[in-house]
């Protein structure tokens, strides 16, 4: 007897795809697993606020390491040296002459000066060849300056080392620092304030 053919109610009925090969059925899932939602992959506003926050927050970060960046540089200063070297930063200060509001702000000035002169200007300025005390008399005094201006410092010494003159960190500090008091002296009616013995951390305007 021939089997019974199937009607087309039956085939609309019938389930499709129940029996599926391996093969189908691992796609299938894969495609479940992968297959990425709306909701994933479109970034929400607060997401893409926070994330503009986080560049800005790191590029501060980035400029406040730049800023920090200090090399500690010791110059040996006598005590005269010193307590002049103080009194011409608070008289600078007091005649708006720049914005040094610390005292190794006024040195980092002062370097900074000297090494945009040229090579035989500081040469002439230089005081390496005066007659050195045969007793120590003052003490070296560490200051941290800019790694920028401690480059240029650093620059300007192999500079006049080309030139034939040698000096020492120190001693071209020294130099820089001696013509910024002369400076400060002449700008303030050729005198100089007497400093405190202890200077204010920061000076503000008042």
């Amino acid at each position: 007897m021939p089997p019974k053919r199937r009607s087309i109610r039956d085939r609309d009925t019938e389930p499709t795809n129940v029996y599926r090969t391996d093969t189908e059925a691992t796609e299938a899932q894969a495609e479940a697993v992968t297959a990425p939602s709306e909701s994933a992959t479109l970034p929400t506003k607060d997401a893409a606020l926070s994330e503009g926050q986080g560049d800005t927050a790191r590029e501060q970060r980035r400029q406040r390491t730049a800023q920090d960046a200090r090399v500690n540089l010791g110059v040996y200063l006598t005590a005269e040296t010193y307590e002049e070297m103080k009194a011409a930063y608070l008289a600078d200060w007091s005649n708006r002459r720049g914005d040094a509001d610390t005292l190794y702000r006024w040195v980092t000035n002062a370097l900074s000066t000297h090494a945009a002169l040229s090579s035989t200007s500081r040469v002439k300025r230089s005081t390496a060849g005066a007659k050195r005390a045969t007793t120590r008399t003052g003490n070296t005094k560490a200051f941290k300056v800019e790694a920028e201006v401690y480059q240029r410092m650093q620059d300007a010494i192999a500079a006049d080392e080309s030139a034939g003159h040698w000096s020492s960190e120190s001693a071209w500090s020294v130099d820089a620092i001696t013509h910024a008091i002369s400076a400060a002296r002449a700008a303030n009616g050729d005198t100089l304030p007497n400093p405190p013995a202890r200077l204010p951390n920061r000076l503000k305007r008042r």
